[in-house]
Parts: structure tokens; C-alpha cells; sequence
């Protein structure tokens, strides 16, 4: 392997073609640096502070594997407490409008039904749960029994209730989540990520997917949720977006300016109270998931999480240039098992550049790479169990990368 000399500090750096020379010691070459924006105002910049200084505590409380802290308790309760005052606002307005429609003076009986009618209507529109369709396409069960089979048996090992859905899109991501009337639970996977997946990584995923169901994450609740979006609703209809000094130019831009501003600051601190929860839920879902899947294999995922630019690259090219395209899932595969460990761990320590308040509902990779050897597991279910048909699993997963060729790539 050639060598090159490091420019700052004159270490000897091997070389590998395509790949970034950069030096381990004085991390020359390493790659652009982020910069983030110093906040603009006192409240975000003290705001930024405390969430730094969270981030590393939790980080230890996780590392050591300690139970939710009391001050992480105290903010869980006071997000409900938010969420629930925002929940009162409509309910009272539907309390106003039917005291309108029911106690109003009998002269006015038909002005009290018109306000009553029109208050229940804006409070039932503004504050009703913004319930989303689930994301991408279903896999049918009688299609994709292997997957199914895979995902229950994961649902089992981590004593939780099984996904009613499996779903696929054309993302680099897999993800859970309660969707509709009927709060069905779905696990979508991204075919970008899942052909690039070793089997014992594909249980990976899944149990990290998974460990959010069972460990209960509160903040992704439909109580917590709804409250964020109605604030979100309220704030897109009364916001004043004009230069601050109209807000003093008559009543009605000064009450718009001020509605604004509180609500902002109401979102901005349901935000904050549920910070820690969101953080906290990605580590316990590294950890429960490790206990299904071994911990080996829920930090090569983490590494191959790492990959998103480089397959979304080749996705493109493959796109414009037809020629690419032959044997284009070999070459993506190829650049996950070929990819050797120097570029991975430069890819960590641009991670650990990025600072920790950045991130809002993930941890940084490298802390959750730390928490996850700090607390090793080895696997209760592997590929090669007799329970699994991986052979078919694999097949299933050649099925969707043939209808991912057909539907985006050709």
C-alpha cells in the first residue's frame, strides 16, 4: 500500500485509492468542518448551552446505563402538562360554542347558534389529531411472509406487540410508527438501505425499529404529537411576518406580533421538554435492539448509516447514465463490504465535529457507537436460526430491489 507524509505533522498516512488520504493524528484532511449559525437571540443562544450540557450528561447516564433521571421526569410531566393546556384551549372553545348555542337569551337565539356553530367548527378544524397516512407502499403478507415472519419473531424476542404492516420506499431509512384512526403499527424500510444490509444487519434495523414500540417512547405518542401540531397550525395562522417595527403601527399587527411570539414559545418549549425523552428513546432502542440482534452487528448498521451520500451518488449516476445501471445493486453492495475501516472512522470523527445540540431527535452516531460497546450484548436471534428462512427473506429483498429498478432507477 503506498504512503503519503502528512503536510502539518509529517506522519505517514497509507493510501487508498478512492478513497480521502487524512491523518489520524493532527486529523489533516479530514474533511469540511460544520459550521452552524451562533443563534440570534439570547433565549437560543442559553438555550443551545443547556442542550450541550444535557447531551453530555445523558450521554454518561446512558453509557452507565442509569434509569431516567428525575429532572428527565419532571420535564416528561411538565410536556404533558403543556400538551394538556393546549388540548383545554380547544375543549373550551367547544365548551363556548355550545353555551352560545344552548343558554343564549332567546333574542339572540339565532346570533348564539351562528358564534356557537362557528366556534365548535374552528376549534374542532384547529385542534383536531392531524392523523398522516402511512408512508410508502405496502408489502402484502401473503407476498412477503418471510419478512413478516422475520419482524414478528423480533417482536417476540423484545416482548412487544407485532407490527400490523410492513411498507417500503425509495429512502436510505427505516422507521415505526402508529399511523390513522386506528393507530396501526407500521415498520417502513428504504430499499437503498435494506440491499446494502448483511442478514444479522437487517435483524439489526428491525430490532432497533422495534425497541421503540416496546420501550414505550412517549414522545412519539398521539397526545404529545397532536399538541405540536395544533401549536404548528395555530402559529402558520396568526404568525406576523412582517418587519417587527409594524407590529407597533396599529392594535390588530401589535396583538397578531404578540399571539405569534407566545405561541412560539410555547412550541419552542414543549420542544425542549421532550428533548431529552426523543435523545433517550435512541439510545434504549440501540440497546434493546442490541439484545436481539448482538451489539456487532447493531454498530456495523450504524456504520452503514454513514454511507448515505455515497449510495445516493451512485443512485444518481445510475439514473443519468444507463450504463451504470448494469449490475448497479453489486456496486452498491460492493461499496458497503469494501469500504475499508480508515474511511469509517474518518466518517466518525467528522460526526464528532458536528456539535451535540445540532441534533435534535438522534444523538450524534459516535455517542450512540460509545453507549452501545459500553453496555456489549451478544445476539439471542441470528440469521442462521432454524426458526428464520433467511433464503427467503433474501429473495423477498431481490424482489423489492427488482420493482425499486423498474419503478425509479429505469
Amino acid at each position: 500500500m503506498p504512503n503519503e507524509i502528512c503536510p502539518q505533522c509529517q506522519n505517514v498516512l497509507p493510501v487508498t485509492s478512492g478513497y480521502r488520504t487524512w491523518c489520524e493524528k493532527c486529523e489533516w484532511n479530514l474533511g469540511e468542518r460544520p459550521t452552524i449559525a451562533r443563534p440570534s437571540n439570547l433565549f437560543l443562544r442559553i438555550h443551545q448551552t443547556l442542550n450541550q450540557r444535557s447531551s453530555e450528561a445523558l450521554f454518561q447516564a446512558m453509557r452507565a446505563n442509569q434509569p431516567r433521571s428525575f429532572l428527565a421526569r419532571i420535564a416528561l410531566l411538565l410536556a404533558y402538562v403543556v400538551a394538556s393546556g393546549v388540548h383545554g384551549v380547544g375543549l373550551a372553545l367547544v365548551g363556548v360554542g355550545l353555551y352560545c348555542i344552548i343558554f343564549v337569551a332567546p333574542a339572540y337565539r339565532g346570533l348564539g347558534w351562528l358564534v356557537g356553530a362557528a366556534l365548535i367548527l374552528f376549534a374542532l378544524w384547529l385542534f383536531k389529531p392531524r392523523l398522516r397516512p402511512a408512508p410508502g407502499t405496502l408489502l402484502p403478507p401473503q407476498d412477503f411472509p418471510a419478512l413478516y415472519s422475520l419482524t414478528n419473531q423480533i417482536a417476540a424476542q423484545l416482548t412487544c406487540a407485532p407490527v400490523a404492516e410492513l411498507r417500503y420506499n425509495f429512502h436510505f431509512n427505516a422507521m415505526i410508527g402508529d399511523y390513522g384512526w386506528r393507530r396501526t403499527s407500521v415498520v417502513t424500510l428504504g430499499i437503498p438501505l435494506l440491499v446494502i444490509l448483511e442478514p444479522q444487519e437487517l435483524i439489526a434495523i428491525l430490532s432497533h425499529e422495534l425497541a421503540h414500540k416496546a420501550s414505550g417512547d412517549p414522545s412519539r405518542g398521539l397526545f404529545l404529537w397532536t399538541a405540536m401540531d395544533s401549536l404548528a397550525e395555530v402559529y402558520d395562522l396568526v404568525a406576523f411576518r412582517a418587519p417587527t417595527w409594524l407590529a407597533f403601527v396599529n392594535v390588530y399587527n401589535l396583538l397578531r406580533w404578540l399571539v405569534s411570539h407566545c405561541i412560539w414559545a410555547l412550541a419552542y418549549l414543549l420542544t425542549t421538554l421532550l428533548w431529552h425523552d426523543s435523545q433517550r428513546a435512541e439510545y434504549r432502542a440501540d440497546l434493546l435492539g442490541a439484545q436481539v440482534s448482538g451489539t456487532p452487528a447493531q454498530l456495523q448498521t450504524l456504520n452503514k448509516l454513514h454511507l448515505y451520500i455515497l449510495v445516493m451518488e451512485y443512485l444518481k449516476t445510475a439514473q443519468a447514465n444507463p450504463n451504470f445501471r448494469h449490475g448497479l445493486r453489486d456496486k452498491l453492495q460492493a461499496l458497503s463490504a469494501d469500504m475499508p475501516e480508515r474511511e469509517y472512522e474518518r466518517l466518525q470523527r467528522l460526526d464528532r465535529w458536528m456539535p451535540s445540540f445540532f441534533y435534535t431527535t438522534h444523538p450524534p452516531s459516535h455517542l450512540r457507537a460509545e453507549v452501545l460497546r459500553s453496555n456489549p450484548y451478544p445476539a439471542a436471534l441470528t440469521a442462521n436460526s432454524a426458526t428464520l428462512d433467511f433464503a427467503r427473506v433474501i429473495a423477498e429483498v431481490d424482489t423489492l430491489w427488482g420493482m425499486f429498478e423498474r419503478q425509479v432507477i429505469n
